[in-house]
């Protein structure tokens, strides 16, 4: 079970090389985001209508017909002061996307 995160770490990194072998375009790009939890985010509501705030990196690799893969990593903090409580988290994920419209896949 200690090797869980290193087989997660190079899996992701597979999945970056792959699967650019076979696209058509790909393009980068950074994120900012709000979030503000409405239940519980923790044991007994720590952080019920604390803001969060995080960071990311995506890929979008554009493959032929409008299929896309999009592979992210995104950073998200939450802090209340009354009782201070603070949560940090790593994610790494991926999204499927498919545009109806070419066009759309390019302006992206």
């Amino acid at each position: 079970m200690r090797h869980t995160p290193r087989f997660l770490l190079a899996s992701a990194g597979l999945l970056f090389v792959t699967a650019g072998l076979g696209a058509q375009e790909i393009k980068y790009g950074l994120q900012a985001t709000v979030a503000l939890p409405m239940s519980d985010l923790g044991e007994k509501q720590i952080l019920d209508d604390a803001p969060g705030y995080g960071i990311g990196a995506h890929m979008l690799i554009g493959f032929q017909g409008g299929h896309a893969i999009l592979p992210r990593l995104d950073y998200t903090y939450f802090e209340k002061s009354s009782p201070t409580r603070k949560v940090q988290m790593l994610q790494i994920g991926a999204d499927y996307n498919y545009f109806f419209s070419i066009e759309s896949l390019q302006v992206v």
